[in-house]
């Protein structure tokens, strides 16, 4: 019994020590202690959270981490920070690497991504110095987008105070120029008056000649037909003078309403220059948001609400999974090209009317999954000779269909892409190589 339980308690002690040594070697593999490693340098004006022990990455892999932080000895000199890189990426690690600070997802922790350089740059010697390049702050950012709204919102409170007054401006003139032409009103009555006393008592000496009634003796000798022309005379004189009179009230009453056009008209010119600028203003606001959705603290956000570009979606990176990752799945639903296109008379490839039914059926499937994450038309030929032909036909398709769907379906285009893969399918196809499409919506498993 005793030698039983010996043995028992030895078998044991024997399996803990095992198990503890290969916890021991896990963790020290982990750290980088059983492999070869090197030693290297930079320097960052701030941390933004970066300490001893924050992991080192190289393009992606992991690789280190932070051994030391040298505190700088006076303000404004940058922090010296020793990194320990795994040696087995020492070929990639050049003197033109740059070392950036990222974080994990929107809100993990932080690590120092060392960039891979260029084949033209020799290998960073051990211990050599990396340029830093200091980290992203969100805070200046969101402060500049709230500079950028709050001087749109006082251009366009300055832009109502301008117009308003234009408009007030323009008004005043419109009711001077009112007033001016009512004035002037009864003076062209009195003088249409007096014109038309003129011209009857002319007609009516006129008529007086041609009827022979005395001769030019006695309109010499008769006082009274003198004095009545005398008369007509010198009324004729004062039209002409309230004429003249009234020309030049009414030329200046031009010259005052031209006063007022040219005082409006630098206003005109200040409201165009202010439209601009909020045209302007609005324009780096879009630049903003924008900016927003490719940062690398936000760009996860807006990936899981399904903001995808195509310009950030490589066909590699598709093949890799990256649409497929934070716990997604991708459904496809396949479609040959035999049921979905038809060759028009042009030679060019068009959805015939059984594509469009069979289109409609597939997305009846997909639409109920469609709030989970993008849709990405992936478009597949294997008939062309070559590498290139298979690339735009399978574009051509995917393209035409991706078009079809967004305008059948109304659906967000940004949120719809689509892909050229060729002749080698993703997932597994009924057959393979696959000539077609195939509709991939990736959802949460």
């Amino acid at each position: 019994m005793q030698s039983t339980r010996a043995v028992g308690v030895g078998v044991f002690v024997l399996i803990g020590l095992a198990l503890f040594a290969a916890v021991l070697f896990l963790i020290g593999d982990r750290r980088g202690l059983f492999s070869d490693s090197f030693t290297a340098y930079t320097e960052l004006q701030a941390l933004s959270g970066v300490a001893i022990g924050t992991p080192v990455w190289v393009s992606g892999m992991s690789a280190g981490e932070v051994k030391e932080i040298v505190v700088p000895p006076r303000p404004g000199a940058p922090f010296r920070l020793r990194l320990e890189v795994d040696e087995a990426l020492h070929q990639i690690v050049r003197t033109d690497s740059v070392v950036s600070v990222r974080t994990e997802g929107l809100v993990g922790g932080r690590y120092l991504q060392i960039s891979a350089g260029s084949e033209a740059a020799p290998r960073l010697p051990d211990g050599g110095v990396l340029r830093g390049q200091e980290p992203f702050d969100v805070a200046e950012m969101l402060e500049q987008i709230r500079l950028v709204v709050e001087n749109f919102n006082t251009t366009i409170v300055t832009l109502r105070g301008r117009f308003e007054q234009g408009i007030a401006s323009v008004e005043e003139a419109a009711a001077e120029a009112t007033g001016l032409i009512r004035g002037a009103s009864d003076d062209v009555q009195r003088i249409t008056e007096a014109g038309r006393r003129i011209v009857e008592n002319t007609r009516a000496i006129s008529d007086r000649v041609r009827a022979g009634q005395g001769t030019m003796g006695r309109l010499i000798e008769d006082d009274q037909l003198y004095r009545d022309v005398a008369a007509i005379v010198h009324e004729a004189k004062l039209t002409a003078e309230n004429i003249r009179a009234f020309s030049e009230h009414a030329r200046a009453a031009m010259r005052s309403v031209e006063g007022r056009a040219q005082e409006t008209q630098p206003l005109g010119e200040s409201l165009r220059t202010t439209l601009d600028r909020a045209q302007e203003a609005m324009d780096n606001l879009a630049d903003a948001t924008e900016a927003l959705k490719h940062n690398f603290l936000l760009r996860g956000y807006f990936r899981n609400r399904g903001y995808f570009n195509l310009s950030d979606l490589s066909e590699s990176d598709y093949r890799a999974g990256v649409l497929e990752q934070r716990g997604r799945r991708a459904l496809r639903v396949w479609l040959s090209a035999g049921v979905l296109f038809e060759t028009a008379p042009d030679g060019r490839e068009t959805i015939s009317e059984e594509g469009r039914g069979r289109l409609d059926s597939a997305m009846g499937v997909l639409l109920e999954h469609r709030e989970g994450g993008p849709l990405i038309v992936e478009g597949y030929d294997a008939t062309a000779p070559d590498e290139a032909g298979r690339y735009l036909v399978s574009r051509a398709r995917a393209a035409m269909v991706r078009e079809h769907l967004v305008r059948r379906f109304d659906l967000d285009p940004s949120a719809v892409g689509f892909l050229a893969l060729g002749n080698r399918p993703v997932g597994e196809p009924p057959s393979t190589p696959w000539d077609g499409v195939a509709l991939a919506v990736f959802v949460p498993r």
